[in-house]
């Protein structure tokens, strides 16, 4: 199954939830945000979101500043 994936087509497993691929990445949670299909995603609610075929996920390192 094809996403998009930060702008690059990606090819992955089929009934993978957002926070198993985020996972799968090693990416550190704490840092980083969500948006699929250009809607955030809420952290509390990736473990029972289901990628799709042809969904456009942005994932986001988040940076304080001022």
């Amino acid at each position: 199954m094809k996403i998009i994936y930060n702008g690059n087509s990606l090819e992955i497993k089929e009934n993978l939830s957002l926070s198993i691929f985020i996972s799968e990445l090693k990416l550190e949670t704490k840092t980083i945000a969500a948006a699929v299909d250009e809607q955030i995603v809420p952290k509390k609610n990736w473990e029972n979101f289901i990628l799709k075929e042809g969904m456009n996920l942005d994932i986001f390192n988040l940076v304080a500043g001022g």
